[in-house]
């Protein structure tokens, strides 16, 4: 028979258990700006001492919206679920999980937005102040550019060749904002700098296409538009700084060529024609 204090040491025991227990977090993880008719990825996310294993009942729905008639299910197991929602009303996604007779829910509304096609090209959502929510932002699409940035080049620059070179900017632009300290003594990154300035160059004064000069300096661009949070201006002086007193390799005349851009320039001239 179990001691008074033996017993108070078990209900201290058991109490503290059931206070970790309870103090796992679950959320869901993915973006909540969305287009219309557009897939997405859900993940559930849970702190990081929740295990999940066959003891662990995982249910996913989506309500506010009919289920089968609005939105399709691409695949849904135990941490993931991928949709498409197709109708501009904002369902939300809910999540319930089971664990040793503990039960833990999570939710994300939605906001769906009419996806925005410029020249045949489908731009991703807006991602709205979510997007300056990290220093990396929302690239949906998942070709380097972030979503608020690329919508702004398609929305500013009116010329496929303009939009094409900005994109090529751009990738470099997010490298330095994400990496700074890296890029700052990268050698491949200043070479990829390099190209840039040549195509830019290039576009300019061989084949005279940008009389404004709006490509051979974007910078009042990149300052508004991609510059646009304290963390993002921290690190772009961040880059700046550890560039400091060091020497840049400018494009000479040979180096003015169409392989300095990372786009066929031909094909892009040839649409406006």
């Amino acid at each position: 028979m179990k001691t008074l204090k033996e017993l108070f040491l078990l209900l201290i025991v058991a109490s503290l258990f059931s206070a970790c227990n309870n103090d796992i977090e679950l959320s869901i993880k993915g973006q909540t700006s969305i287009n219309e008719g557009d897939f997405y990825e859900y993940k559930a996310l849970f702190s990081d001492d929740f295990v999940i294993d066959d003891t662990v009942e995982l249910q996913w729905s989506i309500k506010g919206i009919h289920p089968k008639k609005y939105t399709k299910i691409l695949d849904s197991n135990k941490s993931i679920l991928k949709i498409r929602v197709d109708t501009l009303k904002n369902p939300i996604i809910k999540l319930v999980v089971h664990r040793d007779g503990e039960v833990y829910k999570a939710k994300k509304k939605l906001k769906v937005q009419k996806a925005l096609i410029i020249d045949g090209y489908r731009l991703p959502a807006d991602p709205g102040e979510e997007g300056k929510e990290t220093i990396k932002g929302i690239d949906a699409n998942k070709n380097g550019v972030r979503d608020d940035v690329e919508r702004a080049i398609y929305l500013t620059y009116k010329r496929p060749i303009e939009r094409a070179y900005m994109m090529q900017d751009s990738l470099e632009m997010a490298e330095y904002i994400e990496r700074p300290l890296e890029s700052a003594v990268s050698e491949s990154f200043q070479r990829q700098l390099f190209l840039n300035s040549a195509c830019a160059s290039y576009l300019e004064f061989i084949l005279k296409i940008d009389k404004n000069g709006i490509l051979k300096n974007p910078s009042n661009f990149q300052d508004k538009i991609f510059v646009n949070t304290k963390d993002r201006i921290k690190a772009y002086a961040m880059y700046n700084q550890a560039r400091s007193g060091t020497v840049s390799t400018l494009p000479d005349i040979e180096d003015l060529k169409a392989s300095a851009c990372d786009f066929n320039v031909t094909e892009l001239l040839n649409r406006e024609l």
